[in-house]
């Protein structure tokens, strides 16, 4: 833990000496220096791939938490349906699921559990970036 402050600390302390703020000799107000006002980007400043790619990276990170609850409500369906429709397993909403395996001695189970899930969300997440990424390339320009 000791460490994790002291790298926060070393990679904090580098930005606040960017913060310059100069005095106005004509008045008693300080304004911004020059250098530390924020400058726009331009229309063609980054590669259209890495503007491409920076989408597909928005979108994917963006969906995972969505993706990841519907596969783990999914997971738990599954795994109700195929133990019977016991009620011992009924899915989250209505019932303890698989999410009752944290408190029980099911380790291995849990473990496998949660490679499903992170895997599946992960894949399903890329593919909806994927998509979008399709379907932006093959719409007509003034459809996108």
């Amino acid at each position: 833990m000791k460490v994790l402050v002291a790298v926060l600390m070393l990679a904090l302390v580098p930005s606040l000496g960017s913060q310059e703020i100069s005095a106005n000799k004509s008045s008693n107000t300080t304004i911004p220096s020059e250098g530390a006002m924020p400058v726009e980007y331009r229309a063609n400043e980054f590669p259209d791939w890495a503007v491409e790619l920076r989408r597909a990276e928005i979108i994917a990170v963006g969906a995972f938490p969505f993706v990841f609850l519907f596969s783990g409500l999914s997971f738990d369906i599954v795994y109700w349906s195929s133990n019977g429709f016991l009620a011992a397993y009924l899915p989250w909403p209505v019932g303890p699921g698989t999410s009752s395996w944290t408190v029980t001695a099911n380790a291995n189970e849990l473990a496998s559990k949660n490679l499903v899930l992170v895997t599946s969300t992960l894949l399903v997440s890329i593919a909806i970036s994927l998509a979008d990424y399709a379907l932006r390339f093959w719409l007509p320009e003034g459809n996108s």
